[in-house]
């Protein structure tokens, strides 16, 4: 079964819990590439009832940041990335083990820079293995071949990003298109995250 991440506004404080859009919040010292925009963080123990098959790490903190602005609108200052298969060079996905919310601090961009979206609360809930929306693991909702392009043949689908909208954004990765975040597995199977890849595919 995948795991589905659904999304609300919220009053609620959301640091160091799972959230979409908005600022990281990570460890004093911790080294990131400030260049590509945050799309996510996941609180790891909102997901144990859920990984029933034990693939994800279950304590700790997943971020996801993206080179994404392109497919919000924001043409003339980024350009996206030439092919389908993404690099380190565009997207990064990043694990902290303890979180430990007094040695904690939110990172907060200069907009001028990178578009900044009010974060939203990601609630979990399982779902089909190849469910549209956003969700991690499971299958492509939508992907005409049998295997990712080399290197990755054989690799999983991490984060599926699926184009979405609301009333202050409108994320849309070519004609309606995704952009799946994969990863060997062996490497996951290690919480190894440093040789991520993504995948956009559109029809």
């Amino acid at each position: 079964m995948a795991i589905k991440l659904s999304l609300s506004k919220t009053e609620e404080c959301l640091f160091c819990k799972s959230k979409w859009w908005g600022n990281p919040d990570i460890p004093e010292g911790f080294s990131f590439d400030d260049s590509l925009m945050f799309l996510c963080q996941i609180r790891c123990e909102d997901l144990v009832s859920l990984d029933k098959e034990n693939r994800l790490p279950h304590k700790g903190m997943l971020y996801f940041f993206c080179d994404i602005p392109y497919y919000l609108g924001f043409y003339d200052e980024f350009e996206p990335p030439y092919g389908r298969l993404w690099d380190s060079d565009y997207v990064r996905v990043y694990y902290v083990e303890d979180v430990v919310e007094e040695e904690f601090r939110q990172i907060v961009f200069d907009d001028d820079f990178l578009p900044f979206i009010h974060e939203r609360k990601i609630e979990f809930v399982q779902t089909n293995e190849d469910d549209y929306g956003h969700k991690l693991l499971g299958s492509p909702c939508q992907f005409e071949y049998e295997d990712w392009d080399e290197p990755c043949q054989g690799w999983i689908n991490l984060l599926q990003i699926d184009s979405d909208e609301d009333d202050d954004y409108n994320l849309m990765f070519m004609d309606m298109g995704v952009l799946y975040v994969i990863i060997n597995p062996d490497d996951l199977r290690v919480k190894d995250f440093s040789k991520v890849k993504a995948y956009l595919y559109s029809t």
